[in-house]
């Protein structure tokens, strides 16, 4: 099974796409994805990713999300945290040249979704990327 993993800022909050299609996007990779929240507001053991999302989303999914995604831990590096043993796809809005280069060492760029935080289509493109990646692997 594919891992997500998802970053909060720029990516489902302060993100130019509506509510609605950032919902969508969450809901698509609930039901089918194992998800894992790789954030800043993820880390050191601390989990505080769904409470950066109240008020933004609706609160039936803002518990879900709670419910079902699960935490990653890391320092410094957000790759830190990602299993390179297990296909994965991370959706961040931030390129860091040395999390790209450990990418890059496992052959793995390919798994890292560049989100353009002002395209207001984004959480529509980054679903039908979903779709069809998860529609060929059937």
């Amino acid at each position: 099974m594919l891992n997500i993993y998802l970053d909060v800022d720029g990516v489902l909050r302060g993100c130019a796409s509506p509510k609605e299609d950032i919902e969508a996007f969450l809901c698509y990779c609930l039901d089918n994805f194992s998800v894992y929240w790789l954030t800043s507001h993820c880390k050191g053991g601390v989990n505080y990713a769904p409470r950066a999302l109240e008020g933004i989303l609706s609160d039936d999914l803002v518990k879900e999300l709670a419910e079902k995604v699960q935490p990653t831990d890391w320092s410094t590096l957000k790759t830190e945290a990602i299993d390179f043993d297990e296909p994965f796809v991370w959706f961040d809005d931030y390129e860091g040249s040395y999390e790209i280069e450990r990418l890059k060492e496992h052959n793995l760029e390919d798994s890292f979704y560049l989100v353009d935080r002002n395209d207001p289509n984004a959480a529509k493109e980054m679903l039908q990327y979903l779709e069809e990646r998860n529609h060929e692997s059937k």
